[in-house]
């Protein structure tokens, strides 16, 4: 009975932990969802005291099209005034990678998928250059554009799956890991702009990277408002949505006799 009870309790055990997998051309995904936008956020780091100190800038603009998902990002430092530029480009029916570029001060790449991984990575610091060429049998999203993609899922609070994601490390041939949906729970942000607002918090451990993220999903427009991230080093940081787009209406300056004018000529 004892040896009945311990197999139950390790199937039941297995069967919890077991998560959906989710791959390009999976129906999962609300592609209405994948909407054109442009936002700002700030990056803040961490202190092991819980003081936040601010680091650099971070601009997102997401392009979807009938023909392509795409994704750009820049990263400004503060202190040095440097940019980090990537972009993530996915097939728009399937999101399948189709082209991955990076360039920042320490090293460069880029790459084109097909039935091949090719293309090339430059170490700024040590001037070498090498050439990618790898067969790929398995279908799998880009590492860079999966957080993109987590607000066109059926969140729920307790929904789980893993993403199967492609991330190049010129000092690993295993470059394909998953990127996996822990946990999700209805919770709420708070911004100093614009009040409350209903989101998922989507907990995500990258295999590839060994960092733990956070993310701030609101349940009505799919708007990314924060990003908390553990480094495989311990290190903490914090992205905060700066709400440019909101900025931009609160900042305007009312011109109260042009508006009374335009009203009493029925304008």
């Amino acid at each position: 009975m004892k040896q009945s009870l311990l197999f139950l309790s390790i199937a039941v055990a297995i069967h919890c932990s077991a998560q959906s997998l989710l791959l390009p051309g999976d129906a999962a995904f609300d592609k209405k969802r994948l909407i054109g936008t442009k936002y700002e956020m700030a990056v803040f780091a961490i202190t092991p005291k819980g003081n936040q100190v601010g680091v650099s800038d971070f601009t997102v603009e997401v392009i979807p099209n009938s023909t392509n998902f795409s994704v750009y990002t820049s990263l400004r430092m503060y202190a040095t005034n440097e940019q980090w530029i990537d972009t993530s480009i996915s097939d728009a029916i399937t999101l399948k990678p189709v082209y991955r570029s990076s360039y920042n001060p320490n090293r460069s790449f880029a790459l084109k998928f097909g039935k091949e991984v090719t293309g090339f990575y430059f170490d700024h610091q040590g001037k070498t250059k090498s050439y990618v060429k790898e067969s790929v049998n398995n279908l799998f999203f880009d590492s860079y554009v999966y957080p993109y993609l987590l607000g066109a899922l059926p969140l729920q609070s307790g929904y789980r799956a893993d993403m199967r994601v492609y991330e190049y490390t010129p000092v690993n041939n295993g470059h394909i890991k998953n990127s996996r949906i822990e946990e999700v729970k209805s919770s709420m942000y708070k911004s100093d702009i614009s009040g409350e607002h209903k989101v998922w918090q989507v907990s995500v451990f990258e295999e590839a990277t060994n960092e733990q993220y956070e993310y701030y999903i609101d349940k009505e427009t799919r708007r990314i408002w924060k990003i908390e991230i553990l480094a495989a080093n311990n290190q903490k940081f914090l992205l905060i949505n700066k709400e440019i787009d909101f900025d931009l209406v609160v900042k305007t300056v009312f011109d109260k006799d042009a508006t009374m004018k335009l009203l009493k000529e029925g304008r």
